[in-house]
């Protein structure tokens, strides 16, 4: 999870691995699951679905559940990085989305895992993006729903979700869609203070130096928490704050897989303003 590395070289070393594990005849599940996350990690998402369908089709089926809600989660992330390239048509890479939905309520009806809901929440955070007018806010409102499930789901830190949640939360509400405090059909919206407070639990737990093992997501949370607190109008935080936090992260960890995951979240953050930006001519 390390930042300084040579993308183009550990390309070519996994070419060069893939190679020989052809040539020995080892191939299995297994080495498949890892190659695929690695090129996730590199952000070669065109590679890493290329892993996994291999892996799908493989007779002994010795991969895990995991295998199968990165599988989702990666057809997503690959469609949106092939929309932004210039000449592509958006209608055709929007179609891949939605049939993720289907796929992953598959797996949710088998158990509902904090991972999976997560992943079905960013999945429809993702078509609220490249969708426009209703079909925008109607995503979305979707999307905070199942962090908002993912959230409940928690057992110990689950600041993901939440920032999540009430990110789009605050943007639907800013637009009059939702009201602090509301309740809804499928779940009560908090109110400010509570968001915060939910906010502050988590930002007492984030310190990655009360972790044995520490990961790229431990290191970036306190960034994230923070950044959803100064939406939310805490006093106790400014974009001076906001901005240290993540220049610290950045300066510890992140391959080029994950970065890129924090600046889709900033432009996430841009967009589902926009619904807000549009009713009120200003976020």
């Amino acid at each position: 999870e390390a930042g300084n590395y040579d993308a183009e070289w550990v390309s070519k070393k996994m070419d060069a691995i893939d190679k020989a594990i052809e040539a020995a005849g080892v191939r299995s599940g297994k080495t498949l699951e890892l190659q695929a996350l690695i090129y996730s990690a590199l952000n070669m998402y065109g590679m890493a679905i290329e892993k996994f369908k291999k892996l799908l089709d493989e007779e002994n089926s010795d991969y895990s559940f995991a295998a199968l809600e990165q599988y989702c989660n990666l057809r997503v992330k690959f469609a949106m990085q092939e929309i932004k390239k210039p000449g592509n048509k958006k209608d055709s890479y929007v179609k891949e989305l939605k049939p993720v939905v289907p796929d992953l309520m598959a797996l949710i009806q088998l158990s509902q895992t904090q991972e999976r809901l997560a992943i079905l929440a960013s999945t429809f955070k993702r078509i609220g993006i490249v969708s426009g007018g209703a079909h925008k806010k109607d995503a979305y409102e979707q999307s905070a729903l199942f962090y908002k499930k993912s959230f409940d789901k928690r057992n110990g830190r689950a600041y993901y979700p939440l920032t999540n949640w009430l990110s789009i939360e605050n943007a639907l509400i800013l637009s009059g869609v939702h009201k602090w405090g509301q309740v809804l059909k499928e779940y009560t919206v908090p109110s400010k203070e509570e968001a915060i407070q939910l906010l502050d639990n988590e930002l007492k737990n984030a310190d990655p130096a009360d972790r044995v093992q520490v990961t790229y997501w431990d290191i970036i949370a306190k960034a994230n928490l923070l950044l959803c607190l100064l939406q939310l109008g805490d006093k106790k935080v400014n974009p001076d704050i906001v901005l240290n936090a993540y220049r610290d992260a950045w300066k510890q960890a992140g391959s080029q897989g994950f970065r890129r995951t924090e600046i889709e979240h900033f432009e996430f953050l841009e967009d589902v303003l926009s619904i807000a930006t549009s009713r009120n001519g200003k976020a």
